[in-house]
């Protein structure tokens, strides 16, 4: 059986960071998906997909992503519910494995234009100086 999900989407507000236990941690945020499809008055609608990562994901979720920046996770789709005022509620969300950082909304503009000095390689890139063999 297989229990795998993948979704891309942007964040909707900062992520919430919670030290559970001495070495447990979560973080849990938002995604906006938009969907492949135009309604008739033009709009594009969403889904809003909770996502929850653990321990060190967690950590690296909680420094490095934002409100508005967009990411690919691919976890497992989780469900669930609670009890509130007498009522049951069920939920959905996913529990992320992996989290791909794709850049904050401001980096796609087509017009930014990097200042003087900004380092624009990704972390674990190396920029070689010398000529290709090709």
């Amino acid at each position: 059986m297989l229990n795998r999900t993948i979704i891309t989407g942007r964040l909707t507000k900062d992520p919430v960071f919670r030290q559970v236990r001495e070495e447990t941690s979560n973080v849990t945020f938002t995604l906006a998906v938009p969907r492949n499809y135009k309604s008739p008055d033009g709009e594009r609608p969403a889904d809003f997909i909770q996502v929850t990562a653990w321990n060190a994901l967690a950590k690296r979720c909680s420094d490095y992503l934002r409100k508005g920046a967009m990411c690919t996770v691919e976890g497992a789709l989780r469900s669930g519910s609670y009890t509130r005022d007498g009522q049951k509620i069920y939920t959905t969300g996913v529990t992320a494995s992996q989290v791909h950082f794709l850049g904050q909304k401001e980096d796609l503009k087509a017009d930014r234009v990097p200042s003087a000095g900004e380092e624009l390689l990704s972390e674990g890139f190396v920029e070689i100086d010398e000529a290709l063999p090709f």
